[in-house]
């Protein structure tokens, strides 16, 4: 039989869509103070595989990547989704 163990923690990783670039910063610095230094960002890379988000959020839209510093417990992962 198997043994119960812990999950190691493992880098935060979040993919963000944006359609307003003057408030990116200010969103970032809102993501640091709860989960830590953003580590590494790459974007922005046009978001056109869709068009679902369009009427909600205007258009263009941009999609980045986030890695934070800080590791997290993979059991938090569904609750960060629904704080962000």
């Amino acid at each position: 039989m198997g043994n119960i163990t812990e999950f190691e923690k493992t880098a935060l990783v979040m993919g963000i869509l944006s359609s307003c670039p003057e408030r990116f910063d200010s969103l970032c610095e809102r993501l640091q103070s709860r989960y830590g230094r953003i580590y590494r960002l790459e974007g922005p890379f046009s978001f056109t595989f869709t068009h679902y988000y369009d009427e909600e959020m205007g258009i263009p839209i941009d999609r980045y990547f986030a890695m934070f510093e800080r590791l997290v417990d993979p059991a938090a992962l569904s609750d960060i989704k629904h704080e962000t």
